[in-house]
């Protein structure tokens, strides 16, 4: 919607975005469950959505979707590099940068990105910054999950910290050490490198030596 609509919104925009839901829902819709349960979830987030952009249009000069991007570092044991692939990248009127990523299901605590473990946003505002994506690089003035429920409220924006700047310049250097920590040969690669962020599900489960690593939690 955002690809077909950069700029100006047509008058009928909330039809338009929902004859894409159509498309992209495809022949889920002829499904009972799809169609009673998903589709009104969708319809509730397309009104949100419509309504936000309306409110905010004006104060943008470009955006970008989906948009791929990389970031050198470089480290004592060499150059390492970060891509990503951002959901949205709007440049404001006033030629700062704002990052949106969209999730239809939960979205990281405040504790996971002080932590540096839900570094993604963060990352992709160094990129911006550096010019990495198919933009000109400018300073990341608002980084933001937009959650999309469905449910009431439809949308939620939430953005990440009220000075992106300081976050992405701190993940940045955390990410720095953490990488150089990694190049040295005596670092163990840990099953579960912090206990607290053990994940809920693990792919890799029954090949994990966890009797070997427990020892060291």
């Amino acid at each position: 919607f955002v690809r077909r609509f950069p700029r100006e919104l047509p008058r009928s925009a909330e039809d338009e975005l929902r004859t894409l839901g159509r498309e992209a829902f495809g022949p889920l819709l002829s499904r009972p469950g799809a169609w009673a349960f998903w589709w009104p979830r969708f319809e509730r987030i397309a009104a949100w959505f419509v309504a936000e952009e309306r409110g905010r249009r004006a104060s943008l000069a470009e955006s970008l979707v989906e948009t791929g991007g990389r970031l050198v570092l470089s480290l004592p044991a060499g150059s390492f590099t970060i891509t990503a692939v951002a959901d949205r990248i709007d440049r404001l009127a006033s030629g700062d940068l704002a990052i949106t990523d969209y999730k239809t299901g939960g979205v990281p605590q405040k504790q996971e990105i002080d932590a540096a473990i839900a570094v993604q946003l963060p990352l992709e505002g160094a990129i911006a910054e550096a010019g990495g994506f198919e933009i000109a690089a400018a300073p990341v003035a608002a980084l933001e999950y937009w959650r999309l429920g469905g449910g009431n409220p439809a949308g939620t924006r939430l953005p990440l910290s009220d000075d992106p700047g300081a976050l992405i310049a701190r993940v940045v250097a955390e990410i720095g050490d953490f990488i150089a920590r990694y190049d040295d040969p005596a670092t163990p690669y840990r099953i579960v490198p912090r206990i607290r962020w053990a994940p809920r599900f693990s792919d890799y489960a029954h090949l994990e030596r966890r009797e070997e690593d427990e020892d060291e939690w």
